[in-house]
């Protein structure tokens, strides 16, 4: 069995399909393979890689159904969201039911892939409440070790609920709002002990909020990469100052693209 179980690890999504559907036995063990890395969205266009297995929520649900053993088999999971239509809220007011059965997950990644890219013209999807309290639910699974968002707008009062177990967040091309400016003035007790930070092509409005809550609450960050959105206001190099203060004593690795200098500032230290 072992020796299987190595073998499945190595197959595809398509293999590990059509081993699933070989045997009863092979199945047993196909399907910790298949269903560890698993994708969920509402439009066609966006295809996941052979590792991840594509599925609607409907399907989901009704794997978790009629197989309740495989929600312990969802490691990784992927919500890719299209645009602010007709077609979006019921998807993610569908996801919450099965999103509540994974009690494993270790990584959760938000997408929402048509509002990536240097220019950012299309709308922001606003994300419905039952929605973000299912996802913060999720952050605070003991599993849970990284969160990436992509082209989302995120509430603040979401990343409040990160448990104390994540270790790598990344935000791109994201928005970070909040209700109030007492919301951020309470953010210090929210941040988890992360490790691992990367900010991409973040305006500094939202930048401003993000560091802000990371500076008052991360004091082990080892990794931060910082890619600017622009310098138009403010330099954005300068708002990261608190997060390099706060973390001066443990970074390793900080990653810097100085962007309009053609330039990238990578600094390792040996400690």
């Amino acid at each position: 069995m072992e020796i299987l179980d190595c073998i499945f690890s190595c197959l595809d999504v398509h293999n590990l399909e059509a081993s699933s559907k070989a045997h009863p036995v092979l199945s047993r063990i196909a399907e910790r393979h298949l269903y560890v890395r698993i994708t969920l969205q509402n439009h066609e266009e966006y295809n996941s890689s052979d590792s991840w297995l594509s599925l609607e929520v409907g399907q989901l649900s009704d794997l978790l159904s009629e197989r309740p053993r495989i929600a312990n088999y969802v490691l990784f999971l992927t919500i890719n969201v299209g645009e602010d239509d007709d077609k979006l809220f019921p998807f993610l007011e569908a996801i919450p039911s099965v999103l509540g059965l994974l009690l494993k997950l270790r990584m959760v990644v938000l997408n929402c892939p048509s509002t990536m890219g240097w220019v950012i013209s299309k709308k922001y999807p606003n994300l419905p409440e039952d929605f973000c309290l299912s996802l913060a639910k999720s952050f605070e699974l003991i599993s849970m070790k990284k969160v990436k968002f992509y082209g989302i707008k995120i509430p603040l009062s979401l990343l409040h609920r990160c448990g104390n177990t994540i270790e790598k967040l990344v935000f791109d091309h994201c928005i970070v709002s909040q209700s109030d400016d007492s919301e951020v003035e309470s953010s210090s007790s929210g941040c988890p002990p992360l490790e691992d930070l990367r900010i991409t092509k973040i305006n500094n409005r939202s930048l401003k909020t993000l560091v802000h809550w990371v500076a008052n609450g991360c004091r082990q960050l080892r990794q931060f990469r910082f890619s600017p959105f622009d310098k138009r206001d403010e330099d954005p190099f300068v708002l990261i100052k608190p997060i390099l203060v706060s973390c001066s004593n443990t970074l390793t690795i900080l990653d810097v693209d100085l962007g309009s200098l053609s330039a990238r500032l990578i600094f390792f230290s040996q400690s």
